[in-house]
């Protein structure tokens, strides 16, 4: 296992063997699952709140239908512009107007939808979190499934501390 610093420089941190981690990290599961009901039960008061996208839909929503009305002024414009003669100058300054107008909004309209995916993803790894806590009793072998679904990351500080974060947030 490497440090952050990848080679940049001498890393400060001790050195600890793939046995020694997964040791201390079935001796932080075992911990955690000691407050298995209380973190279930602190996940399902948060759930509809934390995890609820109806606001986000709501303004992409409308995002999407300004797109489509701006998109309209545009195809609006195109068809104007091959009936009628206009000032060419003019026509393409007010249609670069509208293009940059539309892509401003799609910009918003994809970030939202980012926020939307990211929302939900975080509420399925949660939920996994929470069915994986409660299926273990005491675990007295590593088993990388278990590491995969319920650790974020790890920590190894100068003084020899390892500190796994949990994917509820949790440090142990």
């Amino acid at each position: 296992w490497q440090c952050n610093s990848k080679f940049k420089e001498k890393c400060h941190t001790p050195h600890f063997t793939e046995d020694e981690i997964k040791e201390a990290f079935m001796n932080a599961v075992n911990v955690l699952m000691k407050d298995r009901e209380q973190i279930q039960a602190n996940f399902q008061s948060i759930e509809t709140i934390a995890y609820s996208t109806k606001e986000l839909e709501i303004e992409r929503d409308k995002l999407y239908a300004e797109m489509e009305s701006i998109s309209n002024l545009m195809e609006q414009a195109i068809q104007n512009n091959a009936r009628v003669a206009l000032d060419q100058e003019k026509y393409n300054q007010e249609f670069d107007e509208m293009t940059e107008r539309f892509n401003s909004v799609k910009k918003q309209y994809d970030a939202v939808n980012e926020k939307i995916e990211d929302k939900k993803t975080r509420h399925i790894q949660a939920g996994r979190f929470i069915k994986t806590l409660l299926s273990e009793d005491e675990i007295a072998t590593f088993s990388p499934l278990l590491w995969q679904s319920l650790l974020d990351y790890a920590k190894v500080s100068r003084e020899g501390k390892l500190t796994f974060v949990f994917r509820n947030g949790v440090e142990i």
